[in-house]
């Protein structure tokens, strides 16, 4: 069977049945592609549309893929043109850039540059035109576990206003409460248990390096925005960790920093 006909019946039963097994297949078909082959963007462009992954899965499945390229000593060269040539939304670019910087050690300086430069640049397009993927949580946490990857000479490049924007969504929609009820440890239930809580730690780390960033410019109110949101993060995570887990326990759930 020709590597065409391999690509077509197995797209046909990642059509048919898109589960893990078949990923998995398309996974170790990949890894001895050439990036610049019509199979290997054929393929690529069907799983990052393909509805079965979300924007994290998506970013693990390409951070894997570029694992498993380098420990066969496999060239990476091409692996950012092949975005010229597939037509997708800057979020779906976003994932897949990410998961090529993540699989990448600090002796891949240039690429890594290189990834960065075009990573910022479809982050903040994603943040200006895609209002979907701005509802989406999986797209979401993708964002705040790639951000404190970037160097800070690229987060400088990037537009603050759009940043600023999407921490208060995030900060927002993790702190507000559904009911207004005096009982402290209802309220900080129902904190835990908005989807994105779980990310506050990372903002904190993020909002911190903002500030530090920006301080030496002539930004007052933005960095005022930015402290005050830090704080309210900083308050959020004391007061949680101020329970006695043993008593959360008994109520059937428990607190946690990690990210």
């Amino acid at each position: 069977m020709s590597s065409i006909e391999a690509t077509i019946d197995l797209l046909e039963r990642l059509d048919k049945n898109p589960n893990d097994d078949n990923f998995l297949e398309a996974l170790r078909f990949l890894v001895n592609l050439d990036y610049n082959t019509t199979v290997y963007l054929t393929l690529t462009q069907y799983i990052l549309n393909s509805n079965h992954l979300n924007y994290a899965d998506l970013l693990g499945f390409f951070k894997t893929l570029t694992q498993a390229k380098i420990q066969r000593h496999l060239t990476l060269n091409g692996l950012l043109d092949v975005l010229d040539k597939l037509n997708l939304r800057a979020s779906l670019k976003v994932s897949y850039l990410a998961g090529i910087m993540m699989a990448l050690d600090s002796s891949r300086n240039e690429e890594i540059d290189d990834i960065q430069d075009i990573l910022i640049c479809e982050i903040e397009d994603s943040l200006l035109y895609e209002v979907d993927s701005l509802l989406d949580n999986s797209y979401i946490k993708t964002l705040v576990m790639i951000l404190p990857q970037i160097r800070t000479n690229k987060l400088k490049l990037m537009d603050i206003n759009l940043l600023r924007n999407f921490f208060v969504k995030v900060l927002i929609e993790s702190f507000k409460l559904d009911n207004h009820n005096d009982n402290i440890h209802q309220q900080s239930k129902e904190i835990k248990e908005r989807p994105l809580y779980t990310s506050i730690p990372s903002i904190s780390r993020i909002l911190s390096r903002f500030c530090t960033l920006w301080s030496h410019q002539n930004t007052n109110n933005l960095e005022n925005l930015l402290e005050g949101l830090l704080q309210i993060s900083i308050q959020h995570e004391r007061l949680l960790s101020s329970f006695s887990f043993s008593e959360l326990d008994k109520g059937g759930y428990t607190f946690s920093s990690s990210d």
